[in-house]
């Protein structure tokens, strides 16, 4: 399967994406969970121990994982971190398989295994190496933990299904959300001995929380909290945590920490003009940033709509492969209902809920199946089981006919949507700029008007400083003619993304600022047209 999901990479001779692993970067240079200073700058390596700031993003523990698997690879070698991705994906589908194997059969396994494989949201994971792979790998070893070690010892199981899941949400802190419908699904299967409820909790939550923070006890024992903003609500005393992704409201650093108040103030001026949808849409950014009062009213409805957003996901061909999945997805959860009522509650009670936390109480807008979509995937199986099961003698012919028939369609899929992927890709011109700034001076410091994730990008491959300043920003800064003085506070010698207008004004202004000199044409890869026709083979 490592082989299928790496072909569209090794036709095309690239990856269509670069893999984010800055901060497994910079904590096999410094040791350190860092990312930038205090102003927001993506500091070089060098002076990763001597400026940085301890970074608020989670996945402490996939960092120290790349970290080690970096002995063996280059951080440039891309082509060889997404075979790192594809190798830790196919290890936790082996891990899957087996405990499918005992919570239900080998066909059942074999299905839903072959399912995920294919499903483009797991294809692309198989292929892009984020904190998720290591993540999956825990989740199912937790889940295979309990399966097979409840008959024997179930304080056991609970002991080492929790250090699992612990290891799981320390790889990616997004499948914390299941927690809730753990403890909800734990008691509803044995509520009928409530000292049996408590223990069991306690036992899988203590073990979770110990290995989740054991990564976070230096933090804990200088600050008194974790370095963490998705438990900075939540922890006591850890308010002075920033919100680790103001880029998602601000457009760069510079206005998050120097320019929020007015840029607050427009964002507030500008609301009352917007349409009811876009209003919306803007409710999110507002609630995690504090900007204005929403009051419970407008928090409700901001969940209502990021939740019934996330509806027509689960049905387009771009993540699951089309709503062609959906009719053995339903027969599945109908069967499985009738067989086995509390196991269909409890995984479909765990979507419901993990959508309920993410867009009522977490505002989270962006898409999510890919942190549940595996139970789409068992819930396909067993239908395509059950429905086998009709033609009796002929079951394994109907079985096989229709798990083709499904691999066609998803790789259809696939094909489409990696088609796009490298019909425009990023890859070169990240190289390119990082290329560029490499024959600089490690002590420059380069202001980028391009995107925040080239930015990170660009910062993972260089050597230098470099920091997010978004044209529009630089353009208000030289109408009040306060450039100067904003790129002395960082440190500015280059700059890069911006269109010649103003690069005119910035030179006129500050003088000392130099253009950076980026060649893309050296970067670019050309594709042969036997390989653009193989990309497209299938039709």
């Amino acid at each position: 399967m490592i082989g299928v999901w790496l072909l569209p990479m090794i036709l095309a001779g690239q990856v269509y994406d670069i893999n984010p692993l800055l901060l497994a970067r910079n904590v096999s240079v410094s040791g350190q969970f860092i990312l930038t200073d205090e102003i927001g700058r993506f500091l070089a390596p060098h002076l990763l121990t001597e400026a940085g700031i301890f970074s608020t993003a989670d996945g402490r523990l996939s960092a120290l994982f790349f970290a080690w698997v970096h002995q063996w690879v280059a951080w440039g070698d891309h082509v060889m971190w997404s075979a790192v991705a594809a190798k830790t994906m196919a290890l936790s589908l082996v891990i899957w398989w087996f405990f499918i194997v005992k919570l239900f059969d080998r066909r059942i396994a074999w299905i839903s295994t072959i399912l995920i494989a294919f499903m483009p949201l797991y294809w692309r994971q198989a292929v892009w190496l984020d904190d998720y792979n290591l993540a999956f790998v825990f989740l199912f070893s937790s889940f295979a933990a309990y399966v097979y070690l409840q008959e024997k010892s179930r304080i056991g199981a609970l002991l080492l299904s929790g250090a699992l899941f612990g290891a799981c949400a320390a790889a990616k802190d997004t499948f914390l959300i299941f927690v809730p419908w753990f403890c909800i699904g734990y008691y509803w299967a044995h509520r009928t001995d409530m000292k049996k409820v408590i223990i069991g909790i306690a036992v899988f939550g203590i073990a979770a929380l110990v290995v989740y923070l054991i990564l976070y006890i230096g933090d804990i024992r200088t600050l008194g909290y974790p370095v963490n903003h998705n438990l900075a609500a939540f922890w006591p005393g850890a308010s002075e945590v920033r919100e680790g992704f103001y880029l998602h409201a601000y457009p760069d650093p510079y206005t998050y920490f120097f320019a929020r108040e007015a840029y607050d103030q427009t964002l507030l001026s500008q609301f009352t003009e917007l349409t009811r949808i876009q209003q919306y849409q803007q409710y999110k950014s507002f609630i995690n940033f504090g900007i204005g009062d929403i009051g419970v009213i407008g928090i409700v409805l901001n969940g209502l709509w990021l939740f019934v957003g996330s509806i027509p996901e689960l049905f387009q061909q771009e993540h699951i492969g089309g709503a062609v999945l959906w009719l053995f997805i339903l027969p599945g959860f109908l069967i499985l209902r009738r067989d086995r009522r509390v196991l269909s509650l409890q995984i479909v009670g765990l979507i419901v809920s993990a959508e309920v936390i993410m867009r009522f109480f977490l505002h989270y807008g962006r898409n999510h199946l890919m942190d549940y979509g595996w139970i789409l995937a068992l819930l396909a199986a067993i239908g395509i089981a059950g429905i086998a099961d009709k033609g009796l003698q002929h079951s394994k012919k109907i079985v096989t006919m229709i798990v083709l028939v499904l691999v066609v369609q998803l790789v259809q899929a696939n094909r489409t949507i990696f088609a796009r992927r490298y019909d425009h890709p990023s890859v070169s011109y990240v190289v390119a700029v990082s290329d560029a700034i490499n024959l600089l001076d490690k002590d420059a410091v380069i202001a980028l008007g391009i995107g925040p994730t080239q930015v990170t990008q660009v910062a993972q491959l260089s050597h230098a400083t470099v920091v997010p300043f978004a044209e529009k920003t630089v353009a208000a800064l030289l109408d009040e003619k306060k450039v100067s003085e904003a790129f002395e506070t960082y440190g500015i010698t280059h700059v890069y993304g911006y269109g010649e207008d103003t690069l005119r004004r910035v030179r006129f202004q500050t003088r000392s600022i130099e253009s950076l000199d980026v060649d893309v044409g050296t970067q670019s890869k050309s594709i042969s047209p036997i390989v653009t026709w193989l990309l497209h083979v299938i039709r």
